[in-house]
């Protein structure tokens, strides 16, 4: 789940204004399957900055980020020959990876303030970053 939605990050490509209503998400009456989701502190960071700007919830990113992304991420896997998959499966799953289009590692880390809102002045600023992904380890 979480390098899916890593990918789906990556790949984002929204370009229109954020949300000005609620994020609402399955509105329906469970019953619901509750999963835990770990993930770090930065991907999470992100992930909620990119629904809070285009108004969706986490849940629906991550909805969209499985049924798109989640064949990339299991080929990405696969392709590699681990010590009880077979050889010939893993260069099939290596093939089918090499066809596709890919990206350099990064995400794209936004930021705003809103130092002022009122009837007479919108005072803010943005902060937009490519960074690499996964980051540099530091000492």
């Amino acid at each position: 789940m979480r390098e899916c939605l890593r990918v789906a990050l990556k790949f984002w490509r929204g370009h229109k204004d954020r949300a000005s209503r609620n994020k609402r998400y399955n509105g329906r009456n469970g019953p619901y399957e509750i999963v835990p989701f770990y993930t770090t502190e930065v991907l999470r960071s992100v992930a909620w900055t990119r629904c809070h700007q285009a108004g969706i919830s986490l849940s629906q990113l991550m909805d969209f980020a499985l049924k798109f992304y989640l064949p990339r991420v299991m080929e990405y896997w696969l392709r590699c020959a681990y010590r009880d998959q077979d050889r010939e499966d893993a260069k099939l799953w290596a093939s089918r990876y090499r066809q596709r289009l890919h990206r350099e590692d990064f995400v794209i880390s936004y930021e705003y303030r809103m130092a002022q809102n009122n009837e007479t002045t919108l005072e803010f600023w943005e902060k937009t970053e490519v960074l690499p992904w996964p980051p540099p380890k530091t000492a």
